[in-house]
C-alpha cells in the first residue's frame, strides 16, 4: 500500500474521527476551536503586597495574554490613572463583572491593608484586563534549598552508595 504524504494524512484525519467539533463537549470546543486570537504566554513578576498572602514579592507567575478573565481567577489589569499619574500593570482578582457598568469587570486585592482595587478606582474596563494568571512558578533556586529537598536528595544519595556496597 504507497504512503500517503502527512499533509494528506493530517487533512484526512477529522474525517475519521467520530463527529464533528460542534459535537465536543464546551470546554473540548473552546481548545479545538479557539475564540479570536490564540493566547500568547509570559511571565510577570509580583511587586507590592496587595496579593498577600496568595502571592509575595518576587513571584513569578505564568500568564497568559489576550484570555478572557475569569471570576474567581487573577489577571494583570491595567488601573485607571491615579492622582501621581499611569499606574502600573496590577495583579489583582477578578470577582466578576462590573453591576453598574457592564462592560467592566470588578477587581480586588487578597490583602485589604494594601494596594488599589476596584473599590478604590471602579470598575476595570474589558480592553484593560490584559492577562489572565494561569500559575505560579515555583522558584527552583529555593527549592533545592529546602530541607525536604535536601533531606531527599540526601536519603536517594545514600541509598546509591549503599546498593554499590551490596554489588561490589
Amino acid at each position: 500500500m504507497p504512503r500517503r504524504p502527512l499533509r494528506e494524512s493530517l487533512a484526512a484525519l477529522p474525517a475519521r474521527l467520530p463527529g464533528t467539533a460542534r459535537e465536543l463537549p464546551g470546554r473540548t470546543r473552546r481548545l479545538v476551536q479557539p475564540r479570536g486570537r490564540t493566547p500568547r504566554l509570559g511571565f510577570a513578576t509580583v511587586r507590592g503586597r496587595s496579593m498577600e498572602p496568595t502571592l509575595h514579592e518576587g513571584d513569578r507567575l505564568l500568564v497568559a495574554w489576550d484570555l478572557p478573565p475569569r471570576a474567581g481567577r487573577m489577571a494583570l489589569v491595567q488601573l485607571p490613572d491615579g492622582p501621581d499619574g499611569a499606574r502600573p500593570l496590577s495583579v489583582k482578582r477578578v470577582s466578576g463583572p462590573d453591576p453598574q457598568d457592564p462592560g467592566s469587570w470588578w477587581v480586588e486585592r487578597d490583602n485589604p491593608r494594601e494596594g488599589v482595587d476596584s473599590w478604590q478606582a471602579g470598575g476595570v474596563p474589558d480592553a484593560d484586563v490584559r492577562a489572565r494568571v494561569l500559575t505560579r512558578v515555583p522558584d527552583v533556586g529555593s527549592m533545592l534549598r529546602s530541607p525536604v529537598f535536601l533531606a531527599v536528595a540526601g536519603w536517594g544519595l545514600s541509598r546509591r552508595t549503599s546498593l554499590r556496597r551490596r554489588r561490589g
